[in-house]
């Protein structure tokens, strides 16, 4: 008997012109499949397809599920490189800024450092109100008793 010998492997290019499908890095997608046994309630102990969350033997092979794991690769994909993209951009941008204007620094310093005007606040207008079915204006009002407690302080009759 001979000695066995080590088999190498070819890698083949037809499989391309048939399949369609987006080259990108290989990336780790190291999930367990979602699915339980409807007869011991327990969980699948297979991994779930690259992207997915099943199994192939629980409807990992579906049409829509194959679409939405690649879809979700490659978004997975894509935040990586523009996450590398960004890194680069960030890098280039300069560390230092530019000293600021020295006249400017003086100007808001001033207006800092100013004793600022009180202001007083104004009281806000009571609304009018209604007065034996008509509308009554507070300060109309306040003032038609204002004239009637002078006059009662000063003895005369408010007409």
């Amino acid at each position: 008997m001979s000695a066995p010998t080590a088999r190498t492997r070819t890698c083949s290019t037809r499989h391309l012109a048939t399949r369609s499908f987006v080259l990108m890095p290989r990336m780790r997608w190291a999930v367990r499949c979602s699915a339980h046994s409807s007869r011991t309630g327990l969980a699948c102990a297979a991994w779930a397809i690259r992207g997915g969350f099943v199994c192939s033997a629980h409807s990992g092979r579906l049409p829509q599920v194959i679409a939405m794991a690649k879809f979700r690769l490659e978004r997975e994909a894509w935040a990586r490189e523009t996450g590398r993209k960004l890194a680069i951009a960030l890098a280039e941008l300069p560390t230092t800024l530019p000293a600021p204007d020295p006249a400017l620094v003086a100007l808001v310093r001033a207006e800092m450092a100013a004793p600022k005007a009180k202001r007083r606040r104004k009281r806000p207008a009571r609304p009018p109100t209604m007065d034996a079915g008509r509308m009554v204006d507070h300060r109309a009002r306040d003032a038609a008793e204002l004239e009637a407690a002078k006059a009662r302080v000063n003895g005369v009759k408010a007409e």
